[in-house]
């Protein structure tokens, strides 16, 4: 289905597409005729939710918060308790206040008004004020059926649904503002709901941020002062192990700790290496020395200055850089002891001899400095072991204090990173509580007392009803056609019936017109197209030297037009200059000119028409010999005529299914033949002839022309041919 057939299929049901939707719009405008007016009232709310949360978030204002929040206040709105309250406060200020203490209302609502009171409750309001009438209506709504049936599940402007269905809340863009826009039947009730409406919001608001932020403030005050306590305790727990311990700065007394020891192991290395080369010297000089030396030795007075000496050198090892006169002065005394050692050894050496002949002077000196040296590095080294030593018992003693102060400072810390956040979010709440107690509600745009009756939807509602008429045509227009099983087009009956086709004619419309003409032309066309195919299946077809040739013309159907088919065939055969019989049942009232008519009676026995046939081929007075067989499905098919047939016609009706019936009779028409039969569609429309005749000859206008070409894509302009 290409779109120029979409396009005829709707220009065909032009008349539907057009009376459907202009009878649904009428039937629509006379049925909404007399339609109550309504009246709408509107006020603006300044919310303040979107620059409150600039407070409380400094990264900018975070917009799903403030989606929560408009939609926690528009549900507060639309709520089913707030309803009622603003239902029953309206009832008591206008049964309580008469019509001077307010704007009047319509005769219409105050008919409403004392439908929805029993009477006796009613003049036991008139007298109370507006609050008392409030109170005392809340508590008659248990007790008074009638009353809670108008309140819950009536119509008036006075019950919740009414005021659900006709109430619109919605934030006006992405600012502050929240407009509510209530329509009913009457002005001054209008405005009087909005006002009543907007009190109570507000009111709810405010009780619900007391208690909201009254209880966040208080939760975080008291984990704030809890956490305030246990960082108290933290702080005590430090100070009392560091004066338990003689801790000042644990760090620092470490550092230096660690810094004097290893001044102390490098010292004690460099000692005990001077210590190693002073003996070894020492021993090497002492192999060049007779045994006089044991007596130097053990002599009285050098042992005793040797002591000296080695008390002296391990007090100079165990004083610092920092204590500077004091080691200056140890040196000093250092000099001496050497000095006064020296000559002691050299007095009782002074005429001794090396073994080697040497002097003993000269091996003397070397080996009492060797003495000195080593007697000085073996006190340093000593000194400075027992030094090392004590260091390794402060470092035992003072890291598991570290490990213990690490955990207690570790607790500290956490329990002020816990006490500074609770008092930050104790402060955000108080700044947020503040700020929502002062950023209320505020109105805006008051609502009045609307004067002008708010635009019906009338126009929109017949609008709605054409178009949905439109779609509607539309739809069942495109459903019924393709939900339509009739052979309809050429393509169509060669696909359903399995056949070639020969030709096909268009339906004559019931009363003749400008299409006459047009017809003709196009019928003329599809003649010289069945002639020609029937030339195309049998060539020598109608030669002289020859029996006549049989063409046989049916259907599987009566009334399919085999009759109008078969007489136009002759008539195109008699143009051609042939001898033509016409066989059908009963004869022909009207035959073409130059065609010979002959009737056989379909009732009798089909051997006898057999027989006939063959005569007229023995006569051989004929070129062609067309003869109309009857529907297949009601007779049988002349089984010896079928054998001298050269070609037949199966002529099949446009506007009609192809059943298993056709098929079966269609069956039964191939068994006898020796050739294929031939398709004839009769009755199709002109615009299904295309595929035949290329197009149809009509008259257009150049517009017509040229959206033909659009439709069918040719956007190129058409060559210049005259013919």
């Amino acid at each position: 289905m290409t779109l120029l057939d979409v396009v005829r299929l709707l220009a065909r049901r032009a008349w539907v597409l057009v009376a459907v939707p202009i009878l649904m719009g009428a039937t629509v405008f006379i049925l909404t005729q007399g339609q109550p007016q309504t009246y709408s009232a509107h006020t603006t709310l300044y919310t303040g939710l979107v620059s409150g949360y600039e407070g409380d978030n400094s990264d900018g204002v975070d917009y799903h918060a403030v989606k929560s929040a408009f939609d926690n206040l528009i549900g507060t709105v639309e709520a089913r308790s707030t309803l009622k309250t603003v239902a029953l406060r309206m009832l008591a200020r206008r049964v309580a206040a008469p019509d001077s203490a307010a704007a009047p209302l319509r005769p219409s609502t105050r008919k409403q008004l004392r439908d929805v009171l029993p009477d006796s409750l009613r003049r036991s309001l008139a007298s109370l004020t507006a609050p008392r009438a409030e109170q005392s209506l809340h508590a008659a709504l248990g007790s008074h059926p009638s009353l809670q049936e108008a309140i819950f599940s009536g119509t008036t402007p006075f019950s919740i649904p009414h005021l659900r269905d006709n109430l619109n809340v919605q934030r006006v863009g992405n600012s502050d503002l929240l407009e509510m826009r209530y329509t009913g039947p009457d002005p001054a009730l209008c405005q009087q709901t909005l006002q009543l409406l907007v009190d109570e919001v507000k009111a709810r608001r405010q009780r619900r941020q007391r208690q909201q932020m009254g209880d966040v403030v208080s939760f975080f005050a008291v984990q704030a002062d809890s956490a305030r306590r246990q960082l108290s305790d933290r702080v005590d727990q430090l100070r009392e192990f560091g004066v338990r311990n003689e801790i000042i700065n644990y760090q620092e007394q470490t550092k230096a700790i660690a810094q004097a020891r290893q001044r102390v192991a490098r010292d004690l290395q460099e000692a005990r290496t001077q210590l190693r080369a002073a003996r070894s010297a020492r021993d090497s000089l002492e192999t060049r020395m007779d045994g006089r030396l044991d007596r130097l030795r053990s002599n009285e007075s050098v042992l005793r200055l040797r002591r000296r000496l080695s008390e002296l050198s391990a007090k100079k090892a165990l004083q610092v850089e920092e204590e500077a006169p004091t080691r200056a002065s140890l040196t000093a005394r250092i000099d001496t002891l050497r000095t006064r050692l020296s000559d002691e050894m050299r007095r009782l050496y002074r005429r001794s001899h090396s073994r080697s002949g040497l002097s003993g002077e000269r091996i003397l000196e070397p080996w009492l400095q060797r003495v000195l040296a080593a007697t000085e590095a073996n006190a340093r080294v000593g000194t400075l072991e027992d030094r090392l030593a004590s260091f390794q018992e402060q470092y035992r003693t003072l890291a598991p204090l570290g490990s213990q102060l690490s955990g207690i400072r570790r607790g500290v810390d956490i329990a002020e990173n816990q006490y500074l956040e609770l008092l930050h979010s104790l402060n955000q709440a108080r700044m947020k509580r503040k700020m929502e107690t002062q950023s209320a509600l505020q109105v805006v745009d008051p609502p009045i007392v609307p004067t002008e009756p708010a635009p019906t939807n009338r126009l929109v509602l017949v609008a709605g009803a054409g178009a949905s008429g439109f779609i509607l045509a539309l739809g069942v227009v495109v459903a019924l056609f393709l939900l339509d099983g009739t052979l309809r087009t050429p393509r169509r009956a060669e696909e359903k019936t399995g056949l070639s086709l020969a030709g096909a004619y268009p339906v004559h419309p019931a009363a003749p017109g400008a299409d006459a003409d047009l017809l003709a032309r196009v019928e003329s066309i599809l003649d010289a197209q069945l002639l020609r195919s029937l030339q195309t299946q049998d060539p020598s077809m109608g030669r002289g030297d020859a029996a006549p040739d049989v063409l046989l013309v049916t259907s599987t159907r009566r009334t399919e037009g085999k009759t109008v088919v078969a007489r136009r065939l002759c008539a195109e055969l008699v143009g051609e200059a042939h001898r033509v019989l016409h066989l059908s049942p009963h004869g022909e009232a009207e035959a073409p000119a130059g065609v010979d008519v002959g009737a056989y009676d379909p009732d009798r026995p089909t051997f006898a028409l057999t027989e006939r046939v063959e005569a007229v081929r023995r006569q051989n007075e004929h070129d062609l010999v067309v003869i109309e067989i009857p529907a297949l499905v009601e007779r049988a098919l002349p089984v010896g005529l079928a054998q001298h047939a050269d070609a037949t016609l199966l002529v099949v009706r446009a506007d009609r299914r192809w059943s298993r019936a056709d098929t079966h009779a269609l069956q039964a028409l191939q068994a006898p033949l020796e050739h294929k039969p031939l398709l004839v569609l009769n009755g199709t429309s002109l615009d299904a002839l295309d595929d035949l005749v290329g197009q149809v000859p009509r008259v257009r206008s150049p517009l017509q022309r040229r959206l033909r070409r659009w439709l069918q894509f040719e956007f190129r302009a058409s060559l210049p041919f005259s013919s």
